[in-house]
């Protein structure tokens, strides 16, 4: 399951990926991924059953003209004053290109705050959810990845990409979000509550270390 737009799984979208698909993937900077994780969310990844879907410095060069007139298009669509409401959320800028950090500075969607990328939280919403659709796009090895997020925003975000040739086209895995039909523990139930699963999944893949990020994860 690939959830999106942030590296930490909110508690519904932990219990999901326990119980019904075979590895938990989200979006993170490349480094040491330990400690952007949660104590939930580290849990998970002791069991083996969390996979970084590393982006750095996105786009790519050739790629930057494209993808900024995307954003462009995207941004276009959000209210002034929720572009430009106040940097409240910190953006790991190592995920984007320098240039593409200018561009974001110098149109005034983006500011430094003592060395940190900040921006308003349309503006990230929108950022990573194209960053992660398009990144998906280019990683084969990690198989089918089903999508889900508690963002509708981000929802939106990643579904109104317009079509660009053959490489924005929607896939199945897009297009369907089975999330909202599975259930799961009420979010007040804590994670050591169905970590028996995390415990015999652990177990299956041989002390939790051996899984393969290519499994197709489909529900049980």
């Amino acid at each position: 399951m690939f959830y999106y737009p942030k590296i930490n799984a909110s508690v519904g979208a932990v219990q999901q990926a326990l119980l019904y698909w075979d590895r938990l993937v989200t979006v993170a900077p490349v480094g040491d991924v330990v400690g952007l994780l949660d104590r939930r969310m580290r849990e998970v990844h002791e069991a083996g059953l969390y996979a970084r879907l590393a982006v750095d410095r996105w786009p790519s060069a050739e790629r930057h003209v494209e993808m900024m007139g995307l954003l462009g298009e995207l941004l276009g669509r959000i209210p002034v004053d929720d572009l430009h409401g106040g940097a409240s959320e910190r953006f790991y800028d190592s995920k984007i290109s320098q240039a593409l950090v200018g561009e974001l500075v110098a149109r005034g969607f983006a500011e430094f705050d003592e060395s940190r990328l900040r921006v308003s939280l349309a503006v990230q919403l929108c950022l990573i959810s194209v960053v992660a659709r398009d990144t998906v796009a280019g990683r084969a090895e990690f198989g089918v990845l089903h999508p889900h997020t508690d963002s509708r925003a981000a929802f939106r975000f990643a579904h109104e990409v317009p079509a660009r040739g053959g490489a924005w086209r929607s896939g199945p895995c897009w297009e369907v979000n089975v999330g909202a039909l599975l259930p799961v523990p009420a979010h007040d139930v804590g994670l050591d509550r169905v970590s028996g699963a995390v415990r015999r999944r652990a177990a299956a893949r041989g002390g939790g270390r051996s899984g393969r990020a290519g499994s197709s994860g489909a529900p049980r």
